[in-house]
């Protein structure tokens, strides 16, 4: 095993006569002849920087956020299908009289479907045999 010592020392780079005392004027140099060709005025820096990105982001929120064409409850109901609704009212938990309470009904409304007599349904002989063997014959 060798020493470090024992190695003898040879340098394997050398640099040319007077390289490192020109060196700085070198550098400076190259670093004012870049600022001297940079094609970018310090306005255009700032807008490409600051500016650009929030009016890209305001346009963008627009486009994204914008508020649809207002759709009125009765043009939304008419687009959803007669069956799902009442499928939907079946299997929710409101009863029949918590959605005539949420009804805006006026008084003759109200008074019309009141005075509303049972009697006045026709009700065919199928269902009429279906109602008494359901219910049984004491409600007919």
């Amino acid at each position: 095993m060798k020493k470090l010592e024992d190695i003898p020392k040879q340098s394997a780079f050398e640099a040319p006569e007077g390289y490192f005392d020109s060196l700085p004027g070198i550098i400076q140099a190259r670093i004012t002849s870049e600022r001297a060709t940079s094609p970018w005025y310090p306005v255009f820096q700032i807008s490409l920087r600051y500016v650009l990105p929030v009016v890209a982001i305001g346009f963008a929120s627009l486009y994204f956020l914008k508020p649809g064409a207002a759709i009125s409850t009765e043009e939304l109901l008419a687009s959803v299908d007669s069956t799902q609704l009442i499928a939907y009212l079946e299997e929710g938990e409101l009863t029949t009289d918590e959605l005539i309470e949420a009804l805006p009904l006026n008084t003759e409304e109200a008074n019309a479907i009141q005075h509303q007599s049972v009697n006045e349904m026709t009700i065919d002989d199928t269902d009429a045999e279906y109602l008494s063997n359901e219910f049984g014959d004491d409600y007919f």
